[in-house]
């Protein structure tokens, strides 16, 4: 049963590592297209298709959309 949790926690981690290089956000105030860390990406607090970070330009912190594909 151990193997089964490992091979699990494996795959979530790999499909949250996927969707974090693959995800951008636009911050609502400045404008600035951005990606975040893999593992901000993991941990931050989030909601269906919203996630709370932190653009790198203004310094707004706030629930952001991620948007799929190229920036």
């Amino acid at each position: 049963m151990e193997i089964g949790v490992i091979v699990v926690v494996g795959l979530v981690i790999a499909f949250a590592a996927f969707r974090a290089y693959s995800t951008h956000f636009i911050c609502p105030k400045c404008g600035t297209s951005f990606r975040v860390n893999p593992l901000i990406y993991i941990v931050s607090a989030h909601s269906f298709n919203k996630r709370l970070v932190k653009c790198p330009n203004c310094g707004r912190k706030d629930f952001m959309k991620a948007e799929w594909g190229k920036e």
